[in-house]
């Protein structure tokens, strides 16, 4: 497994995950991701398989790229910074990643890299659909990143104790 692709999920774990996990609670949050994730990674194997291959997947970009796309649907507007340089609109970023996966499975396969593009894929539309859900409930956008869990408590989930 690239070590690049797992630092760049954990980047957006970090930065992302905490602003979702706010607003949607833990429980909401936890569900999501484990949802998303799997839902991505059978997709991946699901169209493998039927485009006559086979495949196996590990890991957590579906359910990464479920919290790209909804806090894009949430700020589209959020600032980031690409690669820590790079400032752009997150919808930009967004757009981005997703025509990058486009391009790669379009060109190199499904899997190109050792890298489930579908399950990318898979993922931001879950991320999307739930976005827009939450958006239609009254949802607050988030205005700005914290780093981490943004000081209120320990751990991603804040204060709460299970």
């Amino acid at each position: 497994y690239n070590f690049m692709h797992i630092f760049f999920n954990s980047i957006v774990l970090y930065f992302f995950g905490p602003i979702v996990e706010r607003r949607v609670g833990t429980p909401a949050f936890a569900a999501l991701f484990l949802g998303s994730g799997v839902i991505a990674g059978l997709a991946q194997v699901l169209a493998t398989m039927a485009l006559g291959g086979s495949t196996s997947v590990l890991g957590a970009s579906g359910a990464i790229a479920a919290l790209l796309g909804v806090l894009t649907v949430l700020n589209p507007n959020l600032r980031i910074y690409l690669y820590f340089i790079l400032p752009m609109p997150l919808w930009v970023a967004t757009l981005l990643f997703a025509a990058y996966s486009v391009f790669v499975s379009t060109f190199g396969g499904l899997g190109a890299g050792g890298v489930a593009q579908l399950a990318h894929l898979a993922g931001l539309g879950l991320g999307l659909a739930y976005g827009m859900y939450l958006k239609r409930q009254g949802a607050q956008a988030p205005q700005q990143l914290r780093i981490g869990g943004g000081g209120r408590g320990p751990g991603p989930g804040g204060r709460r104790r299970f």
